[in-house]
């Protein structure tokens, strides 16, 4: 597009040589990846402070420890 179009004079960036949505969907892909390891990274973090108080082993007298991980708070604004 920006060849035909001649807006850079036959030096066409190479930015500009990608598709658009070729790139709109790399950053889309690092955004879901990058979201993923920050959830798993506090989950883990979450575990390791469980681990320290004792509560990363499951007894027949007392109950579980579940963690969980939601993207709830996704929309907040403060």
């Amino acid at each position: 597009m920006s060849r035909g179009a001649s807006l850079f004079a036959g030096d066409v960036p190479q930015k500009l040589e990608i598709p658009y949505i070729l790139r709109k969907v790399v950053v889309d892909v690092c955004e879901v990846v990058a979201r993923r390891g920050a959830r798993l990274a506090a989950a883990a973090g979450i575990y390791d402070i469980l681990k320290k108080l004792g509560r990363d082993t499951v007894s027949p007298d007392e109950q579980g420890t579940v963690i969980a991980v939601d993207g709830g708070v996704k929309y907040i604004t403060s």
